[in-house]
């Protein structure tokens, strides 16, 4: 599934404005088939348009002045998202939010309608994507809007000179940028106090991406503290585990799901690992032969569950102090950092979390259904949903009874 913005330019000598006048056209987006500009003329209400009559100039300037935060993996745990009838001017952008979550991109596309507008907008979309194709894309779209100023000999636009000032930044300007749009800042004006703040933090973990997740968990006046027990877990080695650990299974890369609930990629991963590791839906999985958990003296600050550390074939988590790895919550802590394989593969380190984004409900749900199948709950239940036998299920395969109720509410009783 792609994510695509076309303009077709045309001539607008009515335009007064000449940055407006000279990226006039009909513009569409869409994400796979669907049509996120997909419009209904108030004068004409039988008429269904895919594209609508805009200059590109505002909505290519707003992409580019919040570049950052869409190029950022993580935020602040109230950050909605960029919405891109933020660009405005007047023009009937679709109410789209943009909003990237680790290696994804949240889309989503509601109906519209303003009563002093001449097109009422129709779309409806919910989807996840690759964020780096979707990136790849907007930044082909701004691109063609900076050519076609520069063709007509227009310069010294703000978005000229903002996506002039993006693409020239170096490798450390990036990283910096990349890390206070996590924590909410626009990189070009920020405080020197915030800035420095940043800066030693990043120094400190020597992990600028490690830097921004912590915006996930823990308040911007907490970060000095969390620094601490960051810097404690990424010191911590992986102990060995009991009996060999199995090399796990190659990572079959999270693809573009449209309207998908992200518990049910959770479950389809879930069984699919169980079914690549021989076992059988009643099987209790050994899960401390698949994952090394080892604890620090101090709890983790904020939301922080456990410091996730992730390689090709092998997954360790770091937690707080009395966690039994072998007990329950050790245990889908464990499950999640398997889980994190799949929504992040490529991150060496990040933190679990008990926030509810979208990549934290598919891992929890991966984590359930991993540890204890529906369809095994309901094997091992034979029908009798008692609380003794519920308490049964939830000692044989080794998980919470709020475990076995959740699958039971969510699959089995759904």
């Amino acid at each position: 599934m792609s994510f695509t913005i076309e303009c077709n330019w045309e001539s607008a000598p009515g335009v007064r404005a000449p940055e407006l006048r000279a990226t006039w056209g009909e513009l569409r987006i869409a994400v796979g088939d669907e049509t996120a500009t997909l419009v209904k003329e108030r004068e004409s209400p039988g008429q269904v348009r895919e594209r609508i009559d805009v200059a590109a100039y505002p909505l290519a300037e707003w992409l580019a002045l919040n570049w950052w935060a869409l190029d950022t993996p993580s935020h602040l745990p109230d950050y909605a998202g960029l919405n891109l009838a933020g660009a405005g001017d007047g023009f009937p952008w679709p109410a789209m939010t943009l909003r990237s979550d680790r290696q994804q991109m949240w889309i989503r596309a509601t109906p519209h309608y303003d009563a002093s507008a001449r097109v009422r907008t129709l779309s409806s979309i919910s989807a996840v994507l690759d964020a780096d194709e979707v990136r790849r894309s907007l930044s082909r779209f701004i691109d063609s809007t900076v050519r076609r100023l520069e063709d007509v000999g227009i310069s010294g636009t703000l978005l000229q000179d903002e996506w002039s000032a993006i693409q020239g930044a170096d490798d450390d300007e990036r990283q910096f940028a990349t890390v206070a749009a996590a924590w909410g800042f626009d990189p070009y004006n920020i405080g020197d106090d915030e800035a420095q703040l940043l800066l030693s933090a990043g120094e400190a973990l020597h992990d600028e991406m490690l830097l921004a997740d912590l915006a996930r968990a823990v308040p911007f006046s907490a970060l000095e503290s969390a620094e601490h027990w960051m810097h404690d877990a990424l010191s911590r080695e992986a102990p060995s585990l009991p009996r060999q650990q199995r090399s796990l299974p190659a990572v079959e890369p999270l693809v573009s799901v449209s309207g998908a609930a992200p518990w049910r990629e959770g479950y389809r991963r879930a069984l699919s690992l169980r079914e690549q590791l021989g076992l059988s839906l009643t099987h209790r999985v050994a899960i401390e032969d698949l994952v090394a958990l080892t604890s620090v003296s101090a709890p983790p600050p904020g939301n922080i569950e456990a410091l996730a550390k992730i390689e090709s074939d092998t997954a360790s988590a770091v937690v707080g102090p009395n966690i039994d790895p072998f007990a329950p919550r050790g245990r889908f802590i464990g499950a999640r950092t398997l889980a994190r394989r799949i929504t992040d593969p490529q991150t060496r380190s990040s933190l679990l979390t008990r926030s509810s984004r979208y990549t934290d409900k598919l891992e929890r749900a991966f984590a359930a259904e991993f540890l204890a199948p529906a369809e095994g709950v309901r094997e091992m239940l034979r029908g009798d949903f008692s609380e003794e036998s519920q308490a049964h299920a939830a000692q044989a395969f080794g998980v919470s009874e709020f475990v076995i109720g959740h699958q039971i509410d969510n699959q089995l009783a759904a």
